[in-house]
């Protein structure tokens, strides 16, 4: 098995281990933010390391930061309660990883941006030539 698969068949059995104990997690964090800067900073290694083991690093530092925001035990902000298909969906296009900048570079990409913000404006009522920008947050 290649790097990719070994790393993505890794992140797929955390992140179902994850999704095993929402129910049971808190949906508050349970470290600050300067608590996860310390965890999760540190000196840039020197060399690379393994897929696997950057995969299972990151979601054993990172633990004590997630909250169990992807249940339907979280009413704090609207941010939880991610669809099975829009999780598995997110997924896909992060492994496809189109650059929807230029349409003929990602046309496929770029059309789906475009209907998007045109049933977000179609489910809010909105005129049909309201203008909408999508981003991904950093």
């Amino acid at each position: 098995m290649d790097d990719r698969r070994r790393a993505l068949a890794r992140a797929y059995e955390l992140a179902a281990g994850f999704l095993d104990t929402l129910d049971d997690r808190p949906v508050w964090p349970r470290a600050t933010y300067e608590q996860m800067s310390k965890t999760l900073g540190g000196d840039l290694p020197d060399r690379g390391c393994d897929p696997v083991e950057v995969v299972q690093d990151l979601a054993r530092r990172a633990d004590p930061g997630i909250a169990g925001v992807a249940g339907g035990r979280f009413f704090g902000f609207v941010v939880g309660g991610e669809l099975p298909a829009a999780l598995g969906v997110d997924w896909l296009t992060s492994v496809w990883d189109q650059n929807v900048g230029l349409n003929s570079m990602a046309p496929s990409a770029a059309a789906a941006e475009t209907v998007a913000g045109q049933w977000i404006v179609e489910a809010l009522g909105l005129p049909r030539d309201t203008g909408v920008g999508l981003s991904r947050a950093p």
